[in-house]
């Protein structure tokens, strides 16, 4: 199931309402302090495997991915929070980034609270609903990993190991935001929130890492 112009434009306002209010002004995106900013823990794959007493291969069958995945948990006063786990082997070194940005996204945008991951309940399992909620996701941190408005400034300097260098992706990543910006620019800068992502995030205004 492919994701419809209002479900995109919904993803283009959460991305672009966290880039604006976190003002984080730096190229790439420090996803750290997008986590600390919402209390998000963020754990390496390793810590993970040393802290809970897994094995690499049972801690790999709790991800259901070998990339990394998020949860939501109750700490001892009783809120409501998240982690993600990440896999910080140097095989996915170059998808680290995109890997935290994604599981934001599934953050974000309150995946978790759907019906079809409650374990108590596997019949609600949706396949169609998981792909799209994928997809989403994919879309989200592909913006957040790449800011439009930086790349859309100055589009004749980008090439592929531009893209993978400022941004710190793997050229996987690179290639697919360009196919991805270039598909739906048109709805990415007549968002009404693209104008202040614009004025937040320009080649003058953001520091290059």
């Amino acid at each position: 199931m492919k994701l419809t112009q209002s479900e995109r434009k919904k993803i283009y306002g959460t991305i672009f309402s966290e880039l604006i209010s976190g003002n984080y002004k730096r190229i790439p995106i420090p996803l750290e302090d997008v986590c600390a900013r919402h209390g998000i823990r963020l754990t390496p794959l390793a810590r993970f495997v040393c802290e809970s007493g897994f094995s690499y291969r049972e801690a790999l069958a709790l991800l259901h991915n070998e990339d990394g995945c998020s949860a939501r948990y109750t700490d001892a006063q009783g809120r409501q929070r998240y982690c993600i786990i990440y896999n910080d082997g140097p095989n996915h070194a170059t998808r680290k980034r995109f890997t935290i940005a994604e599981e934001l996204m599934h953050i974000f945008l309150g995946h978790h609270m759907c019906d079809i991951y409650k374990l108590d309940n596997p019949q609600a399992w949706h396949l169609p609903t998981y792909e799209k909620h994928e997809e989403a996701a994919r879309i989200g941190a592909g913006l957040l990993v790449c800011v439009p408005s930086v790349f859309f400034e100055k589009p004749e300097f980008f090439n592929m190991n531009d893209i993978r260098h400022f941004f710190d992706i793997s050229e996987t990543c690179a290639f697919t935001r360009y196919e991805i910006f270039t598909r739906y620019k048109y709805e990415i800068v007549s968002h009404p929130l693209y104008a202040r992502l614009k004025a937040r995030y320009s080649w003058r205004d953001v520091k290059f890492d």
